[in-house]
C-alpha cells in the first residue's frame, strides 16, 4: 500500500500536467468553436452583400443598355430626320440654284438693254 501511495505521488505532477493540458485543450476548442462562429458570421455577410452588390450591377448593366436602345432609337430618328431634310433640301437648292440663274440672266439682258438704249440714244 505504501507502494501505491509512492506511486501517487510520483505520478502527481504527470497528473496536474494531463490535468493542465486537457484544461487548455478544453480551452482552445472553446476558442476555435467561437472562431468559427465569427468565420460563419463574416462569410454570410460577404455572401449577402455580394448578392447585394450583384443585384446593383445587374440593375445598372440593365438601365445601360436601356439608355443604349434609346441612344439608338434617337441616333435612328436623327438620321430618318437628316435624310429627310436632304431630300426636301435638294429641290429647295436646286430652285435656288434656278433663281440666282434667272436673275444673273435677267441682269445681262437688262445691261444688253441699257446698252442698246444707250447706242440708240446717240442716233
Amino acid at each position: 500500500m505504501n507502494e501505491n501511495i509512492s506511486m501517487r505521488v510520483e505520478l502527481q505532477p504527470f497528473k496536474d500536467l494531463f490535468s493542465f493540458l486537457i484544461n487548455q485543450n478544453l480551452q482552445l476548442t472553446e476558442d476555435v468553436k467561437q472562431i468559427k462562429i465569427q468565420m460563419n458570421k463574416q462569410y454570410e455577410h460577404l455572401t449577402q452583400q455580394t448578392k447585394d452588390y450583384q443585384l446593383k450591377i445587374d440593375r445598372l448593366e440593365q438601365s445601360l443598355n436601356e439608355q443604349i436602345e434609346y441612344n439608338q432609337n434617337l441616333n435612328n430618328e436623327f438620321n430618318l430626320f437628316k435624310l429627310n431634310l436632304n431630300q426636301h433640301n435638294n429641290p429647295l437648292t436646286k430652285l435656288d440654284n434656278d433663281q440666282q440663274e434667272s436673275s444673273i440672266q435677267s441682269k445681262q439682258h437688262l445691261q444688253f438693254v441699257q446698252h442698246r438704249l444707250n447706242y440708240l440714244s446717240e442716233f
